[in-house]
């Protein structure tokens, strides 16, 4: 394990394999620290939300739609208490203004202390009637 995911605890989890099996082609991979800062994407999420996080500093906080802000702030809640949420559907920011509607599965990283430390799932961009008719 290299330096860097030993301090932060964040090696790459055995699971994300699974992860990428269990999804079709519309859904992207995203981990993130506790506080919103996210250290891997794959090519889907850079898509779906519009950031590459190897180019520039990504955090999931700041795409938040500020009419999903507090529903978004509970859903973070509901994930650090109990370790997962599933279903999450709100609106996000992209890089280049767009907004769009996501749905997100998602779970808890713990460290060796079962702290959080972080959190990592899926992300698909979900496409309504009104948004087919634009």
């Amino acid at each position: 394990m290299s330096a860097e995911n030993k301090n932060n605890n964040l090696s790459i989890i055995p699971e994300k394999q699974l992860v990428f099996k269990s999804f079709d082609d519309h859904a992207g991979y995203v981990r993130m620290d506790i506080s919103g800062n996210i250290q891997l994407m794959d090519d889907k999420a850079k898509e779906i939300l519009g950031y590459d996080n190897k180019k520039e500093k990504v955090n999931a906080r700041t795409m938040i739609h500020k009419d999903d802000f507090a529903y978004t702030m509970k859903s973070f809640m509901e994930l650090y208490h109990k370790g997962e949420f599933k279903n999450y559907n709100a609106r996000i920011s992209t890089k280049s203004g767009a907004i769009k509607r996501v749905h997100i599965d998602t779970k808890i990283i713990y460290n060796e202390h079962k702290k959080p430390i972080g959190a990592h799932g899926v992300i698909k961009e979900v496409f309504t009637s009104e948004d087919l008719k634009k």
